[in-house]
């Protein structure tokens, strides 16, 4: 993999440019948005899916990266290390990958 990418499809913006750009991408995300409590309510403030279900908006964000050419892995992100002249990502069930390049998205909540 030349990229190594951790979030959600949809919280990854990069994710499809690289992936348009036939950059060899992995996405590497838990598959539990953040806003999985609004699941009956539906998601707000996205142009063009208001109020929808934050499972769908996830389903078709995997798909829409996918369409790229983007590999979509649904685990966590345990250690990033460097490993020469790239890194090694480590997730929490002992998937191995090495990257030339990490891009690492997260999200804190207060």
């Amino acid at each position: 993999m030349s990229w190594s990418s951790t979030a959600a499809p949809r919280v990854c913006p990069a994710a499809p440019s690289l992936g348009r750009a036939r950059r060899s991408v992995l996405v590497v995300g838990a598959g539990e948005p953040r806003n999985a409590p609004a699941v009956n309510v539906g998601a707000h403030g996205i142009l063009g899916r208001e109020g929808i279900s934050p499972l769908e908006l996830l389903r078709l964000g995997r798909e829409e990266v996918a369409a790229d050419g983007v590999q979509v892995v649904r685990a966590r992100v345990a250690e990033v290390l460097r490993d020469g002249d790239g890194y090694g990502v480590v997730t929490e069930d002992g998937q191995r990958v090495q990257a030339r390049q990490v891009l690492l998205l997260m999200l804190v909540l207060t």
